[in-house]
């Protein structure tokens, strides 16, 4: 599998020949402060934006955790849940930084009982 990625002011897109392609941007990070309860996967990776790029790739992703572990790698926790649709589990948690994207999920646009994943066609979802 080959791949690519694109990144210019925290917006990730990976790109593919069909209309599956996702498009995420992240907001300001958070410092000191994780979501709990929200992790989907859990990796430890070499910095932030391997972190980022994990998040794009895995569709039920909308927010990140990224703290520090021993030889100098970060623990990246993906988040199914952000501050806006859970704000009471967003924690203090001193070292770690806490980024969500932006999600048009977040206002409930999807009918029917429909499962929103943010990132995807020209209407972000």
């Amino acid at each position: 599998i080959i791949w690519s990625e694109w990144k210019l002011n925290d917006v990730f897109v990976l790109p593919t020949t069909d209309d599956n392609r996702r498009h995420i941007k992240f907001k300001d990070p958070i410092p000191n402060m994780a979501m709990k309860n929200h992790a989907i996967k859990v990796s430890e990776v070499p910095n932030e934006g391997s972190c980022k790029i994990m998040c794009l790739m895995e569709p039920n992703c909308v927010s990140i955790n990224v703290g520090p572990v021993a030889g100098g790698n970060q623990k990246c926790e993906l988040n199914n849940a952000t501050e806006e649709n859970a704000p009471f589990l967003l924690v203090n948690n001193l070292s770690y930084t806490y980024l969500a994207i932006e999600n048009p999920c977040n206002s409930g646009p999807c009918l029917n009982n429909g499962i929103c994943q943010a990132g995807f066609t020209y209407k972000g979802f």
